[in-house]
């Protein structure tokens, strides 16, 4: 599929693209991943951050210093892209190397400490951007600047087991190929990623596992947003993307992923191999920002955070409970047929929660078996199937029955809640059941937020109702509770 390409002069109020980048944001999808262009140029230690063309030359003159090479070699190595310098330079160190550690030249940390290190002269616009209240933000870069600007952030590099429920808790960088601090204090080479065997290390070593299913898991649930990437040769994303294809996630997937195309020829066209290769990445959607219009982007993003603060602030959940529910009288073919093959929405009126069932509507044993599970006192309780399989009518018909038990229950089928909200609703609420549609609370706020709270939520009287699809890739990991611990699970696969 061609991804959608737009100026960002046209992205406008009302527009599509103006509501899908608003919507990822408000909805807690969208996701940082800032490259070298995103930092190129700032005043670093004893120099500036490098471009692409200044990295290449830096390793080009540590390749035609070594006795190796002579003047031949020399004019030759002017063809190379610094992939293939990076491979040559790290198949002249692994020689020079003693065991499995690959060591940097110290002419090169030098070079990484003056252009890497103590980056301090990021724009204001910028930093606003990156103030915005991230959950996290992955970056391709060595340097220092975002967590400069956000020093209260916990950085995450490379080759590290990580403690994920400690870390889901915390506001993360995420730096995939590496750091300068790390390089600096080890002198390792791993740690600043430039070859493609280092790629392939860094892929498959069993350290990275953990960082791996994260970018895994954010390529298919999550909107990412390219900034300064070129994304040419970034194996990681190509493996995160194809694991993503391979395994069917995207039937889940987010529909949205957003590439800022620093725009230098506005009248010119986007070449072919460059949407080509952005399209190999999953990049749905190109936004062309000239260098001028670079500052009104980031205020833009900004100004959508200062929305999304304001809903958290007015936003009652009031809203989402007291619904009323109808059913079409009529077996019309007509009426009935777009809730089988266009998954109508229920909510026939938002202003006043009603729900209309199709004539067809039967009820389900499932939301008995939840209904049954709840009055006994289980404070969790998932509802597990195949997409299409009918989990949200069953979830409705379970609001209904409790609601006419004159219960206390939520119903959020169509926004993803952010972990503040969820902390909250454990924390402050009482006697209340909360029942989740697919995807509006994320897997890791499953285990790390409600499992690990179910005796505060018992002694408040809290129970929650969650749906999840089969084809969620952490689904095994989110069923994985029985009644020992005070959980129930009802699986079903029929929709009708």
């Amino acid at each position: 599929m061609k991804p959608n390409i737009y100026r960002f002069a046209d992205v406008v109020d009302g527009t599509d693209v103006y509501e899908k980048i608003k919507d990822a944001i408000i909805n807690n999808r969208m996701i940082p991943v800032l490259g070298s262009g995103f930092s190129y140029g700032f005043k670093a230690n004893n120099g500036t951050v490098p471009s692409v063309n200044d990295l290449k030359e830096k390793i080009k003159q540590e390749l035609t210093e070594d006795e190796e090479y002579d003047e031949y070699d020399a004019e030759e190595l002017e063809r190379f892209d610094l992939s293939r310098l990076s491979d040559m330079f790290m198949q002249l160190l692994e020689e020079h190397s003693d065991g499995d550690k690959v060591f940097a030249p110290k002419s090169f940390l030098k070079y990484m400490e003056d252009h890497f290190y103590n980056v301090h002269d990021c724009p204001n616009y910028i930093k606003s951007f990156l103030r915005c209240d991230w959950e996290y933000l992955y970056t391709l870069n060595y340097d220092d600047t975002i967590e400069k600007t956000l020093p209260e952030y916990e950085v995450v590099v490379p080759y590290r087991n990580l403690n994920q429920k400690w870390l889901k808790e915390k506001k993360c960088v995420i730096k995939l190929h590496g750091d300068v601090h790390t390089m600096l204090s080890c002198k390792e080479m791993k740690y600043c990623t430039l070859s493609k065997s280092q790629y392939l290390n860094s892929i498959t070593s069993s350290e990275n596992k953990d960082l791996m299913e994260w970018l895994q898991d954010d390529c298919s649930s999550k909107d990412l947003l390219f900034i300064g990437c070129s994304l040419s040769g970034e194996y990681d994303f190509l493996f995160a993307e194809g694991t993503k294809r391979v395994s069917q996630l995207s039937y889940d997937a987010s529909e949205n992923s957003f590439y800022i195309y620093y725009d230098c020829d506005p009248e010119g066209k986007i070449p072919l191999y460059v949407r080509s290769d952005l399209g190999n990445y999953g990049i749905k959607n190109i936004i062309r920002v000239t260098p001028d219009e670079m500052p009104e982007f980031y205020s833009l993003i900004c100004e959508f955070f200062k929305e999304k603060a304001s809903i958290q602030k007015e936003d009652k959940l009031e809203k989402y409970r007291n619904f009323v529910f109808e059913q079409l009288t009529s077996c019309d073919l007509a009426c009935n047929l777009p809730y089988i093959f266009e998954n109508k929405s229920l909510l026939a009126n938002p202003r006043n929660n009603t729900i209309l069932f199709p004539y067809f509507y039967t009820h389900r044993t499932v939301s008995k078996n939840i209904i049954n599970a709840l009055e006994r006192g289980i404070p969790v309780c998932i509802i597990a199937g195949n997409r299409f399989a009918g989990k949200t009518y069953a979830l409705l018909e379970i609001v209904d029955e409790l609601q006419k038990k004159h219960k206390k229950v939520y119903y959020i089928g169509d926004k993803n809640i952010s972990t503040q909200i969820l902390n909250y609703i454990i924390s402050c609420y009482h006697q209340a059941v909360f029942v989740f549609d697919c995807r509006t609370i994320e897997n890791r706020q499953f285990q790390n937020i409600i499992l690990n709270n179910l005796n505060a939520m018992v002694e408040n009287s809290i129970q929650i109702v969650y749906a999840v699809n089969r084809s969620d890739r952490n689904f095994t990991k989110v069923i994985h509770i029985d009644e020992s611990m005070r959980g129930f699970v009802d699986r079903f696969n029929s929709r009708f």
